[in-house]
């Protein structure tokens, strides 16, 4: 049989064989994959403590013009997202403030019916970050700045890096410009030095010898200070980010220079 005879044989066997199944049940060699996706969001977690570990509060009674303090409270990363900012705030709770009984009113004739924002500004403020991981200083708040608790409550700030009026007490580093915020990795804590110095200002009553801030003797006031720990902008996550293989997790999510550009964050994770 020539070749063109087994063709056309072939075809009609073919013809046939579908005829036939045609009328009955078929099935086609058939395949079905599936795949799971899990999609699971960090954490944001700021641990604050006092240089020992321990959470307190700090109360100070009978201050006078001159008195200044220190204190130290550690900032430490216990998410799984690197924090890119701490903003601070100051704020005082209703019935916080306490106006005091004293002579000022019976010396001068004025009122010494003072308002917590009043008291407030008698207080400068000097702040000074200490990265534990460098040993680096980074001072804040500095004396000339002329800051007080009342400039830090209502955002008062000008001279010192702040985002959004908020006092930042994670901000850049000096001079490394693909490094800020309190990362992951690597691991590290911040110490912030808080000094507080009851202002000794000698402006006196009119032409007399007594002082002006006498009409604070007595006064009391509560501060509640809080602390906004913040993320870094949304990562491009490429064939280049780093991500556990094995787990999923984006490694790159807990460095802090996650949130730049990919041309500065490809510049900073060649660097390290």
């Amino acid at each position: 049989m020539g070749l063109k005879k087994k063709l056309a044989g072939s075809v009609l066997s073919a013809s046939l064989g579908l005829s036939l199944v045609g009328g009955g049940t078929w099935a086609a060699f058939n395949d079905i994959e599936e795949a799971t996706g899990t999609f699971g969001a960090g954490t944001l977690d700021l641990d604050i403590n006092d240089q020992d570990g321990v959470e307190t509060a700090l109360v100070l009674r009978n201050l006078k013009p001159g008195d200044s303090l220190e204190h130290e409270f550690v900032l430490h990363n216990n998410g799984t997202l690197a924090i890119k900012d701490v903003l601070m705030t100051i704020d005082v709770p209703e019935e916080g403030f306490m106006n005091g009984d004293n002579e000022y009113e019976r010396h001068t004739g004025e009122s010494a019916d003072n308002t917590a924002g009043e008291f407030l500004e008698q207080f400068q403020v000097e702040i000074l970050r200490v990265d534990e991981a460098t040993g680096d200083n980074f001072r804040i708040i500095e004396p000339e700045d002329g800051i007080t608790l009342e400039d830090i409550r209502n955002g008062n700030l000008d001279g010192v890096v702040t985002v959004d009026d908020k006092l930042n007490l994670a901000p850049m580093h000096p001079g490394a410009e693909d490094y800020s915020g309190l990362p992951v990795l690597p691991e590290e804590t911040e110490t912030i030095k808080f000094k507080l110095t009851f202002v000794d200002d000698q402006t006196t009553v009119g032409d007399s010898n007594y002082m002006e801030q006498n009409k604070f003797q007595g006064d009391e006031v509560t501060i509640n200070m809080s602390l906004e720990a913040r993320q870094w902008n949304g990562l491009d996550i490429t064939e280049e980010t780093d991500v556990d293989p094995d787990t999923g997790e984006v490694i790159d999510n807990k460095r802090s220079y996650n949130g730049l550009t990919p041309e500065e964050y490809e510049a900073a994770a060649d660097s390290e």
